[in-house]
């Protein structure tokens, strides 16, 4: 992206943070990011656009810190549950320590509900997130691995919503690593 595409689509998460979908506009982009007005007019002529655009930065963002987790194993070894569970909370940690992203990303998925376009970007980016979780549990020889993936990204989606959004006492790497380890224990014993 180029310098004015990158000070727009972080001036659109910034605005749909603090403001919400209902101010989330070019103007109200434009003085976030410090340009001159109609800028961002002429890189999203569309408030789709403008959503796809923040969007898009949203994912690339996660995407790269997600691929630290991804470099600490060793893809042709087996994994073990210490090393899936240290995945799930890193990850998780790093989700809650930018409540700003998270509320932005809410009001996108609000957005994404009437928005089929919006929409398939969101399931697109959440199955890589899936993907990524369910090749780590499958390397623990758990069965169906992506249907369990799914269930760990709803329950990290369900920590965040809870502390970020109804403002619930944090939960402590103890209590989230016991409820990763609950669950990824019982799918051992499963399998």
């Amino acid at each position: 992206m180029g310098s004015h595409k990158d000070a727009i689509a972080m001036a659109a998460i910034e605005v749909l943070s603090q403001k919400g979908s209902r101010g989330f506009t070019h103007r109200a982009i434009d003085d976030c990011a410090g340009l001159p007005l109609g800028t961002t007019s002429r890189y999203a002529r569309s408030r789709e656009a403008l959503f796809a655009l923040a969007a898009d930065a949203l994912f690339a963002s996660d995407l790269a810190s997600s691929e630290q987790e991804k470099k600490d194993f060793d893809e042709n070894s087996a994994a073990t549950s210490d090393e899936v569970i240290r995945m799930l909370l890193n990850g998780t940690f790093a989700l809650l320590g930018n409540a700003k992203r998270y509320r932005a990303r809410l009001e996108m998925q609000l957005e994404a509900s009437r928005s089929e376009t919006l929409e398939r970007h969101f399931r697109t980016s959440r199955a890589v997130f899936v993907e990524r979780v369910a090749t780590s549990l499958s390397r623990l020889d758990v069965t169906t691995p992506e249907h369990h993936a799914d269930v760990l990204i709803t329950i990290i989606d369900g920590v965040l919503h809870r502390q970020i959004i109804l403002g619930a006492p944090k939960l402590s790497i103890e209590a989230l690593d016991h409820l990763f380890r609950t669950y990824i224990v019982a799918l051992k014993t499963k399998s």
